[in-house]
């Protein structure tokens, strides 16, 4: 046995007729530094019979026993202990039946002539069946969690709706009121003005009476459509990109349409003009998806070529009619290229019946480096802060709030107040001031919005971290945080709190950051759901598209023959895609592929 491997004791069931292939197989182990309690057994009732009465770490089957097969052993033992790795040790099976027996469930094959590979064959098949076990469990207390959060979701969205609908009525009634009663009263003053006896006013005093009329109703209709086509704050406050996988999100929670967003571009230099064409461009590509495609995915890739920046948007739907691209009948498609125009890019629409449609925009624009252009490279003092002693009596918390509202301030000032009375405040209403008191000052406690005039809490948020690593940031803001919590959290907040929820919630956050602890709501909590696997990404990811069709076809028991067919490829092609596969991913057979795209979920 080598130095360095583990240990292993384990209850093994083998189901194996020949005394001596047993014992070379134990002596196989235990040179592997493995230490077994081995159940031998030869019948298929007592196989049957022991699986009932007991749980093994492993099971181990020869392949041709009398009146029973080791294909027939599998099904039995997925039957009664379906968790439990299965290995199948032969001296007789190929390899295109290695294939189909790992394909029903087995964890390997193993030849009887190679019994050297037995061992590491065991300890691999022992840890695949505890991380499994593992993401089982991670999988169930997710799926509890998600069930929980989907119900207080729920309840949320009926709040957000019923305020939505409390903003609209709102706007529509009192505002629509207050004009119209303007209205009335212009045409009182009007009817007056007919009625005199004597003509006090002439024609260019009723055609300005009447131009207000209109101007008012022109308010009204504005109202209306205000109501209906709000723009995304994202857009102006984290940018073109994150507007995109936003609105993408949004648009796969509300359709079932899965989006794809690969991404390749990290930071783009558009002006607010650029931006809001192309997000604009963007949303009507989505909404034709919806309406027309009937499709289930869509691809979406930004990339740079050249000065330009590209945004493509494929569906794997019924694919559009060349009619339809030039017929001119299109206001969705006329609308999409009149905003091209205005930019000088270019907008191409294909269609493949059956296949889908792409839209392909390019935008000429200046890339820039990571971070905002007007980044704040150093600090005032050319040093970083932080060195201050957590909050005591001799040494009282002190709480920086940075908002643009000094109504705002003043309130949330008054409430801290109260529950933290040793406490001293300072406060900030712009990035500038909030940035010179990070300077000169040091704080326990940073309470930032990220919507102020000029810079913006994101960058202030960036250089806080850099100025007093140690200050604990909690955003308080009014945008949603669906909508940016998330990166905000990334970017180095402690905590994430809307608004209305500040007075409730706002003292408990803050005792929480102090104690080391993160904050974030129940709300938020879901989104933070999706964002766990933020680790490296899976071996076969390494793989061109090429490399992973042939991966997965060959897993799925096809030949080289019939892949080439299928690929419309030579077969000398495909062994040299196979040849690749096998080196990237560090394998020496086929069954090697089959195994891993099974345990990776990659064919069914």
């Amino acid at each position: 046995m080598e130095d360095g491997l583990i240990k292993l004791s384990l209850h093994i069931l083998c189901l194996e007729d020949d005394e001596h292939d047993r014992r070379l197989m134990e002596a196989a182990l235990t040179k592997d530094g493995l230490n077994c309690q081995i159940v031998q057994v030869q019948e298929r009732n007592d196989f049957e019979a022991i699986l009932k009465l007991n749980q093994f770490d492993l099971i181990v089957s020869d392949f041709s026993l009398p009146g029973y097969d080791g294909a027939t052993a599998l099904a039995t033992a997925k039957k009664i202990q379906p968790d439990t790795p299965f290995i199948l040790l032969s001296g007789t099976i190929g390899e295109e039946r290695a294939v189909d027996f790992l394909k029903a469930g087995a964890t390997d094959c193993v030849l009887k002539q190679n019994l050297s590979r037995l061992g590491p064959s065991v300890r691999r098949a022992i840890a695949e069946a505890k991380e499994k076990m593992k993401r089982q469990m991670a999988e169930e207390l997710l799926r509890t969690q998600a069930a929980e959060l989907r119900a207080l979701a729920a309840r949320l969205q009926a709040s957000r709706e019923e305020e939505r609908i409390r903003i609209s009525r709102e706007l529509h009634d009192e505002m629509g009121e207050m004009l119209t009663a303007q209205k009335f009263a212009l045409s009182w003053m009007r009817q007056q003005l007919s009625n005199c006896d004597k003509v006090i006013v002439g024609e260019e005093i009723f055609a300005r009476i009447d131009s207000l009329g209109l101007l008012i109703d022109g308010m009204t209709n504005r109202v209306r459509q205000l109501c209906t086509e709000l723009r995304p704050s994202i857009l102006d406050h984290l940018g073109l990109l994150a507007a995109i996988e936003w609105q993408a999100n949004e648009f796969q929670l509300r359709t079932g349409i899965v989006c794809h967003i690969p991404q390749k571009v990290h930071s783009l230099n558009l002006n607010e003009q650029q931006a809001t064409a192309v997000f604009r461009i963007f949303q009507e590509i989505l909404t034709n998806v919806a309406r027309h495609a009937r499709a289930s995915e869509v691809q979406i890739e930004l990339k740079f070529a050249g000065q330009n920046l590209i945004l493509k948007v494929q569906d794997n739907g019924e694919g559009i009619s060349d009619t339809r691209i030039n017929g001119g009948t299109s206001l969705g498609i006329l609308g999409m290229r009149e905003r091209m125009t205005l930019l000088g890019g270019e907008l191409l629409i294909q269609g493949i019946p059956e296949k889908g449609t792409t839209v392909t925009l390019s935008v000429p624009l200046n890339r820039i480096g990571s971070g905002s252009a007007d980044k704040r490279v150093a600090m005032a003092n050319g040093e970083k802060r932080g060195d201050r002693l957590s909050p005591t009596t001799d040494n009282p918390l002190r709480i920086l709030v940075v908002d643009d509202h000094a109504v705002f301030r003043q309130g949330l000032k008054q409430l801290l107040a109260e529950n933290f009375p040793d406490a001293s405040f300072g406060e900030a209403g712009n990035a500038h001031q909030a940035l010179e008191l990070l300077d000169n000052a040091t704080w326990d406690v940073l309470l930032l919005d990220l919507s102020m005039p000029g810079r913006g809490g994101l960058d202030v948020l960036e250089q806080a971290k850099n100025i007093q690593p140690r200050t604990k940031i909690l955003v308080l803001t009014m945008h949603p945080a669906d909508q940016y919590a998330v990166r905000v959290l990334k970017a180095g907040a402690s905590g994430y709190l809307t608004k209305e929820s500040v007075t409730e919630e706002v003292v408990t956050a803050i005792k929480k950051v102090l104690a080391g602890g993160k904050y974030v709501t129940a709300a938020l909590a879901e989104k933070l759901l999706l964002n766990l696997n933020d680790g490296g990404g899976k071996p076969h990811e390494q793989l061109s598209d090429r490399e992973y069709q042939v991966l997965v076809t060959l897993a799925m028991g096809k030949s080289v023959k019939e892949i080439g067919a299928e690929l419309s490829l030579s077969a000398k092609t495909i062994s040299t895609y196979r040849a690749r596969i096998l080196q990237k991913l560090q394998f020496k057979t086929n069954a090697d592929i089959v195994s891993y795209a099974m345990r990776e979920q990659l064919i069914g």
